[in-house]
């Protein structure tokens, strides 16, 4: 009985660690996959960076914006259909 006792104390003192090792894998895995993403989110924010230092894609970006150069006219036409 007393052999029993111990065996049930032993295996009571290891399962709150191994509980706190399982737990931590876990969250682990989680962050892991939460830094992938934001390398990602990197790399496309850096290429995009990258891409509009070119004077012709900082204008169209401008433009798609809405942007105009001083002394141009804009124009607005309403009542199209949505194609994008």
């Amino acid at each position: 009985m007393l052999i029993l006792a111990v065996c049930v104390l032993v295996a009571l003192l290891y399962l709150r660690p191994l509980v706190a090792i399982w737990s931590a894998r876990g969250e682990a895995s989680m962050r892991q996959q939460q830094v992938s993403k934001l390398e990602s989110e990197h790399k496309a924010l850096s290429k995009r960076v990258t891409d509009l230092r070119n004077p012709a894609a900082l204008e169209r970006e401008a433009r798609r914006l809405g942007m105009v150069k001083p002394g141009e006219q804009a124009y607005v036409i309403k009542g199209l259909p949505s194609g994008r």
